[in-house]
């Protein structure tokens, strides 16, 4: 009988690492005026106007060390229950 795909796998031996693994800071892109950037990223964090496919609300923005802006809509201010928001407000400073 042929072995499955998940039998082979598991059959391999592990992978050998000879160095040990070493935490690395990634290159961050330096802009000419990261104020100007950042003024923006908070603007469209608010969410006054709709950006791209989200319509206008409140967003979590993730920007990356490369410059790249990542958008998450949030939901909207009162409609969570307190018991999940409360873990995350000790979290946030206001």
């Amino acid at each position: 009988m042929a072995m499955s795909w998940l039998s082979r796998l598991l059959a391999k031996p592990a992978a050998r690492v000879d160095q040990p693994l070493v935490a690395a800071m990634p290159s961050v892109e330096e802009l000419p005026d990261i104020e100007a950037f950042f003024a923006d990223v908070r603007e469209q964090a608010a969410g006054d106007k709709a950006q791209g496919p989200l319509p206008a609300g409140r967003r979590l923005v993730l920007v990356t060390p490369g410059r790249i802006i990542a958008f998450q809509p949030c939901p909207a201010p009162g409609s969570m229950p307190a018991d999940q928001t409360a873990p995350l407000e000790k979290l946030i400073s206001s």
